[in-house]
């Protein structure tokens, strides 16, 4: 599980603790970005370096949803980004997967949770 790589975006730094100490807690290494653009940044420079996304929803600067298309927008298809917010009400999840994110996880997280996204969208590279 260890080689799994995840991107952490993140702005409340009380959330950014929890989030990467359940992500780590599951097995996995994380790294952490502290708004959607950093996320961007962090991404787009290194994409070989992440197997997941993420993305907390609600950011300053630049949040989740912007995030999201501007790494689609680069032409970065293939990694799941994971919507992480508060917000549980159906034209919510639509904008996020209107937006490319590939998943949706409400707040708080749950290491199960965490492993059970994981699984579902790096399950191939889990394996090896």
């Amino acid at each position: 599980m260890q080689s799994i790589r995840i991107l952490l975006a993140e702005d409340t730094p009380f959330n950014l603790k929890m989030a990467k100490t359940l992500i780590t807690k599951a097995g996995y290494h994380v790294e952490t970005a502290q708004n959607g653009k950093e996320a961007v940044d962090i991404y787009t420079k290194a994409p070989a370096d992440y197997d997941l996304i993420f993305m907390d929803v609600q950011m300053p600067e630049m949040d989740g949803i912007e995030a999201t298309k501007k790494i689609r927008e680069y032409g970065f298809h293939k990694i799941p980004i994971i919507a992480m917010t508060a917000h549980t009400d159906e034209s919510f999840k639509e904008k996020c997967f209107e937006a490319g994110m590939n998943d949706f996880i409400s707040k708080p997280i749950r290491k199960e949770i965490i492993s059970e996204v994981v699984g579902k969208w790096v399950s191939d590279k889990e394996n090896q």
